[in-house]
């Protein structure tokens, strides 16, 4: 990445735009541990499926 940005600055940025637990479907994740996936999938190059896996299997990144 070539300008680092502060998490919680980004969050504000995002956070309007993310989607909120309303109705009855599936609650989303939390805003900062989807940036963290995110962030690992670009610094690491995974693919979408290896970084599901890793959301749902690796405690660490949990």
């Amino acid at each position: 990445m070539d300008k680092i940005m502060v998490r919680l600055e980004f969050i504000a940025i995002i956070k309007p735009f993310y989607p909120h637990n309303e109705g009855p479907v599936r609650p989303a994740k939390p805003a900062i541990g989807m940036l963290k996936l995110d962030s690992l999938q670009i610094c690491y190059a995974l693919s979408d499926p290896l970084t599901k896996e890793l959301m749902h299997d690796s405690p660490a990144v949990q």
